[in-house]
């Protein structure tokens, strides 16, 4: 179902979080024709014309309070999934991922006999992040990412910028397109979600993030002419 009104929502979430029931907020998006259209091609009782048409005037009249509720509030607070142009099959694609793939076959397959020593995976997230050591002491991360856009823009990301970043950043080592992993070279350090830090600490951390990404973009122009 689609809640429109805030307070609604946050009254339903906050109540679920207290009962520590884990929630993922889904929403199917589309666009004013998109919907329009889908409503005038629905049959909503089958052999009930006269009600079938009442019900899509309802739908129609509530398309302006969900383009309100969705500028407002729901784009922010959901996780946003456009049906305008996609098939029922792939809507399913999109919103159930598959399981990230990564099991001792694919570790052997992507980084030889390595053994895992850490997990960095984000909690209540579909994405693997395993810190791996070879047999020679070399340290890496395998990552799986079950969101091809996501998976996409870091492979373009690690291919296209990180380069640049030497061994401050991580380098790409093989790529599984198919499966969605990427192994990379593991830099010193540790995460820093796992990291205690004071305000001017952390600040810092983030301006040299932000300040290593823009001279990376600055070489990568340069590079092109």
């Amino acid at each position: 179902m689609t809640l429109l009104r805030r307070e609604y929502a946050e009254e339903i979430f906050d109540a679920l979080a207290k009962d520590g029931v884990e929630l993922h907020h889904l929403l199917l998006h589309a666009d004013s024709d998109a919907i329009a259209k889908r409503i005038e091609g629905s049959m909503e009782f089958p052999g009930d014309g006269e009600r079938s048409v009442k019900v899509r005037a309802f739908r129609r009249r509530k398309i302006e309070v969900y383009e309100h509720a969705y500028a407002t509030w729901l784009d922010e607070r959901a996780e946003v999934i456009d049906t305008t142009a996609l098939t029922p099959d792939q809507v399913v694609e999109e919103a159930l991922p598959p399981e990230p793939f990564v099991n001792s076959s694919a570790i052997a397959k992507m980084a030889g006999p390595a053994a895992v020593v850490a997990d960095y995976s984000w909690p209540g997230t579909s994405t693997t992040v395993l810190r791996l050591r070879a047999p020679d002491g070399r340290q890496m991360i395998l990552k799986s990412n079950t969101s091809r856009d996501s998976f996409r823009r870091e492979l373009t990301a690690l291919s296209a910028w990180a380069p640049a970043l030497g061994a401050s950043a991580p380098q790409l080592l093989d790529v599984d397109e198919n499966a969605q992993l990427l192994l990379t070279t593991a830099v010193t350090g540790q995460p820093l979600q796992y990291l205690t830090l004071t305000g001017p600490q952390e600040r810092r951390a983030y301006e040299r993030a932000v300040t290593g990404a823009l001279l990376t973009a600055r070489e990568i122009l340069y590079a092109r002419g």
